[in-house]
Order: C-alpha cells, then structure tokens, then sequence
C-alpha cells in the first residue's frame, strides 16, 4: 500500500544535501580540537610540572564537541596513577597557570565538576 505518487522537491532523511552542513562543522570542531591538543604541546605544557600536565591530557580526552569536560578528581586520579588530592593540587596549578577554566564545580550531591581545557594560557579577568 503506498501513501502516493513520490514527488520530486521531498528529500530523503539521508540525502547528502542534509548531511554535508552538519560533517563540515563536525570536522570543524575536531580540527579545533586538536588545535588546542597542539598549542598544549607545543607552549602550554612547559607551564606545568608532568603531574598537571597528566591532568590536563585527561580532562582534554574527556572534553565533548560542546568543548567542556565533567570528570571527577578521583577519575582522574585513576588515570594518572596518583592520590586524589594529588589529581586536585594539579588541577589547581592548571586554573592557576589559566590552561584549564572551572565552568561548574562539582561535589557531593551534585556530580563531578565541569572543565574547558585550553592550549595556551586564557586571560582572567581583573
């Protein structure tokens, strides 16, 4: 049983003209990425000692397309081998040196915080 004679000016749901908006910002996004991986490499890295540096590789992996990252102290602790309160000294080195931005601090009851990582140093604000 068909619903009717198929006209022309419908689009499929897969047809590429719907699709190549959406891969363009996609590997917009991951060169955008790996531009802030790189410029971490190349000038922001030499800021920190390697516990920070550690710490910044991890919230960088668990960075989403939207750019921020919600990873727990203890994960990252566990990533990197080391104590948590170790993972949370470090990670204040990073805001300190403005390689990482608290977007949302978290805690008990209310989830692991949410980080933006940077490649090189962000401005703060006066």
């Amino acid at each position: 049983m068909e619903s009717g004679p198929r006209r022309d000016d419908q689009l499929d749901a897969g047809s590429p003209s719907e699709t190549e908006p959406k891969q363009k910002a996609t590997h917009r996004k991951s060169r955008d990425r790996f531009a802030v991986a790189n410029a971490f490499a190349d000038s922001g890295a030499r800021m920190v000692d390697t516990t920070a540096q550690a710490c910044w590789w991890i919230i960088w992996r668990e960075t989403k397309p939207d750019g921020l990252a919600r990873v727990s102290f203890r994960r990252i602790a566990e990533c990197i081998g080391r104590e948590r309160r170790t993972a949370v000294r470090a990670v204040g080195r990073l805001v300190k040196a403005g390689l990482l931005t608290v977007v949302r601090r978290g805690g008990l009851h209310f989830g692991p915080s949410t980080y933006r990582a940077h490649g090189v140093p962000k401005r703060r604000k006066p």
